[in-house]
């Protein structure tokens, strides 16, 4: 009898999900579509509205194309590109789609206002008045995925402004029955984009879950059948908004520097309340400083990482190169700038770096089973002039908090680095400059700041003052990972690190014990 049961509820399932659109569902902390478990395998894409002949449309960015112009003069040619980027990005293995709306809205403006070319020309519109010309275009745009198999995650503008939360409960009820869509971002990179008077802008983490509990009642209330999340790009997200008490079905963080990325994801999928993915990762490459063929380890060695920690998807920046300035931003996608490439008659700027043909391969690497931690974590980027003791606990019970962020800076906030804390609540906070100023915080407790003098005892009599050390104004943008690794390993393709460079420091002082409570 339990047996016919059980075929009865599968049969009712497979009924109704061939009666249903396949929408993305969670499960067991895995993305379903259906019955079957769903791994996004994500590419990045930076898009636009354009108008030609009176059209309103969804492009590439111009970045992707000239990039100081447009290629595309008519609607047709424009339109023919953009199927082209889709079809490019199938073939390649991407089942799904991160979607980037260049728009530049104004959000600190009193009156919010968005851009399209008309032409080769911007044109900025009030979003109240004009949101209509945002749905023509996406009217278009998710008729054209029609024709392809990919899922999208659309980043939104965060609707901290009055009139963007109005269009985005719009846009929610306007699109919520397109099961090609299965989640909005509302909200990327806060830690470098939530601003106040321009500055960088720590909120309380209580306000946080007010703001973040009345998003998550927007999307359900117009759009119940989609994903929430928030692109999170680094753990100290976690001084405000912490990914714990954020309502949203599933994390989505960003992690680049190979140093750090194995630590981070660990960190998110050890410490976290919720399934992770990641959203962005890359290695930039240019075939001089770091080569192509890096770049291609490094995309099988996260892919490795991710899986054995128990990652639900995979995200990568970008489609094609860019010239925003500087080497992390430019030279991170799957098409360079150089050259040119045709494909189906058609010749566009650009050819394919060899990870772009590596994707496919994904499917073939398998997790490795209880992956421990790499030997970098605590002292990730390899700093070894200060090392910074201390003990995380919690006020309440006296127990000690694992997993805790300590971040610390220089006096005048120009160098920074963080650690984390052991089982023991135990940490060590390596860097080459003295830091001053500190901010600690773990999920789900308070965050607490404050500035503080230390002294040093010296642990290295080769130096005998903790003045004029080596490499003391080193950020970590400029620290290569490639001095770090170990060519007699090969455990991994890029993270052979070598244990002995890291976790060793000239002089040491003590923070003492911190003491954390929970965010009520």
């Amino acid at each position: 009898m339990k047996s016919i049961f059980l075929l009865s509820v599968v049969s009712l399932v497979i009924i109704s999900c061939n009666n249903k659109k396949k929408f993305v569902k969670i499960i067991d902390n895995k993305f379903y579509i259906c019955d079957t478990i769903f791994y996004p395998i994500m590419i990045n894409y930076c898009v636009t509205i354009r108008e030609l002949e009176n059209k309103y449309f969804i492009s590439p960015i111009r970045d992707y194309e000239d990039p100081s112009i447009f290629e595309g003069n008519t609607y047709t040619e424009a339109i023919n590109i953009l199927k082209l980027h889709l079809k490019i990005m199938q073939d390649l293995g991407f089942n799904s789609i991160r979607i980037i709306p260049h728009f530049d809205i104004s959000r600190f403006d009193d009156t919010v206002r968005f851009c399209v070319y008309r032409g080769q020309g911007k044109v900025r519109y009030n979003l109240s008045k004009y949101k209509k010309l945002i749905f023509e275009a996406f009217d278009n745009f998710l008729e054209i995925l029609n024709d392809y198999n990919f899922k999208i995650m659309i980043v939104f503008e965060p609707p901290l402004n009055v009139q963007i939360e109005d269009f985005l409960k719009e846009f929610l009820k306007r699109y919520s029955d397109n099961s090609k869509i299965f989640a909005y971002d509302l909200f990327n990179e806060p830690l470098y984009f939530d601003r106040k008077n321009g500055a960088y802008y720590y909120r309380d983490k209580k306000e946080v879950k007010e703001i973040t509990n009345y998003w998550r009642k927007i999307i359900k209330e117009n759009a119940p059948n989609h994903l929430f999340t928030i692109g999170f790009s680094e753990p100290i997200e976690v001084f405000a908004w912490d990914p714990t008490i954020i309502p949203v079905d599933f994390i989505q963080f960003h992690t680049y520097h190979p140093l750090r990325v194995p630590n981070e994801i660990y960190w998110y999928t050890h410490y976290t309340n919720k399934p992770c993915m990641i959203g962005e990762t890359s290695l930039p490459a240019d075939n001089d400083s770091i080569s192509w063929s890096d770049q291609v380890k490094f995309l099988f060695d996260v892919y490795k990482v991710a899986i054995s920690y128990g990652c639900i998807g995979f995200g990568w920046w970008q489609f094609q190169e860019v010239r925003w300035g500087g080497f992390e931003h430019d030279y991170t996608a799957i098409i360079s700038r150089d050259g040119d490439t045709v494909i189906n008659n058609y010749k566009f700027k650009g050819k394919f770096k060899p990870v772009a043909f590596k994707f496919k391969d994904l499917k073939n690497i398998k997790p490795e089973k209880n992956l421990s931690k790499f030997c970098n974590y605590y002292n990730m980027l390899g700093y070894n002039n200060f090392v910074i003791y201390g003990r995380i606990v919690d006020k309440l019970t006296n127990k000690p908090i694992e997993g805790a962020l300590i971040r610390g800076w220089t006096k005048w906030w120009d160098i920074g680095a963080n650690t984390y804390s052991n089982e023991n609540g135990e940490f060590t906070l390596y860097s080459n400059a003295k830091f001053v100023n500190f901010r600690i915080s773990a999920p789900g407790k308070t965050c607490i700041a404050f500035e503080k003098e230390l002294t040093y005892e010296n642990l290295d009599k080769n130096f005998l003052t903790d003045h004029n050390l080596p490499l003391m104004n080193l950020e970590y943008h400029s620290i290569s990972f490639q001095p770090f690794l170990d060519s007699s390993k090969h455990d991994w393709f890029l993270f052979n690190f070598d244990c002995n460079k890291f976790n060793k420091a000239k002089f040491k002082a003590d923070l003492g014990t911190i003491y954390l409570e929970d965010v009520n």
